[in-house]
């Protein structure tokens, strides 16, 4: 009896688990043997021969930085950026597009930057209308100097973005919490258009050009020399007439008419002697 039970205890034991097991859903299942995979790796990282982005904050946010394709001779860098708190709070009265930076870092530290990477703002067309296209200036903080340095901006009108070239690797700027990071703030500077009027007060210089007009005038002074032209004619006309006069063929016709007359005058004699005598004979 006692074996018995044994064997009934064995028989609902393994019924139970069998049980269970069918009904574990395979997400459970699955969770059981992916915590013995590696992992994932790091989605900051960015390899140099392929390139890519990484986004400032959120994903898909507005702003993000590209790394083309080969951007560092070493096999990749890691990189982050998060927006900042009020940079005013921080430095001072900065102007900085809505009083915000962005906190950019990538590694090893003293990573070479090969290509150029591309800092882009993407902002609300209706916040830029009214400024300039060049007023727009991404500046750097220094630490070293406590001073903002300008970078290479460019702005796109047509898809109101904003491009920022970082050709080198920036040193940490200092900010509390990320000193191991740099700062980039999007500044706006005041149109440098009033500055062009004062040359259009250059236009009373085109009032000197009227005193050129007596040197027209004295082209008229050239027509004597053009009446001088005709002068020449008489010296054409006079060539054809003394060739004409040597030329002529009459002297040499003149001893032949003389001959001519002598031959007929004796040769009428000769004819009226052979007429009278042929009469005769007959």
């Amino acid at each position: 009896a006692l074996r018995q039970r044994k064997v009934l205890f064995v028989a609902v034991f393994v019924g139970t688990l069998l049980v269970a097991l069918s009904k574990r859903s395979p997400l459970q299942a699955s969770l059981v043997f992916q915590s013995e995979l590696p992992p994932p790796a790091n989605p900051y990282f960015i390899l140099s021969d392929s390139g890519g982005r990484v986004y400032c904050g959120l994903q898909q946010s507005s702003v993000w930085i590209d790394a083309p394709s080969g951007f560092t001779s070493e096999n990749g860098a890691e990189f982050h950026c998060d927006p900042t708190d009020s940079i005013s709070q921080w430095v001072g009265s900065s102007g900085a597009w809505d009083d915000q930076g962005y906190l950019i870092g990538f590694w090893p530290t003293g990573t070479p930057i090969i290509k150029p990477l591309i800092l882009t703002f993407e902002i609300d067309p209706a916040k830029a209308s009214g400024i300039c296209s060049s007023c727009f200036d991404a500046r750097y903080y220094n630490s070293g100097n406590g001073q903002w340095r300008s970078l290479l901006t460019t702005y796109d009108a047509a898809t109101s973005r904003i491009y920022v070239q970082i050709n080198e690797y920036l040193h940490a700027s200092g900010y509390p919490g990320y000193t191991d990071r740099f700062v980039i703030a999007l500044f706006v500077q005041s149109a440098p258009t009033p500055t062009a009027q004062p040359t259009s007060t250059s236009s009373p210089a085109s009032t000197a050009t009227p005193t050129a007009k007596p040197t027209s005038t004295a082209t008229p002074t050239a027509k004597p020399t053009s009446t001088a032209t005709p002068i020449a004619k008489p010296t054409s006309t006079l060539t054809p007439y003394p060739t004409m006069a040597i030329s002529t063929p009459q002297p040499t016709s003149s001893p032949i008419c003389p001959s001519v007359g002598v031959f007929v005058v004796a040769l009428v004699p000769l004819v009226s002697v052979y007429l009278q005598t042929h009469r005769e004979g007959k």
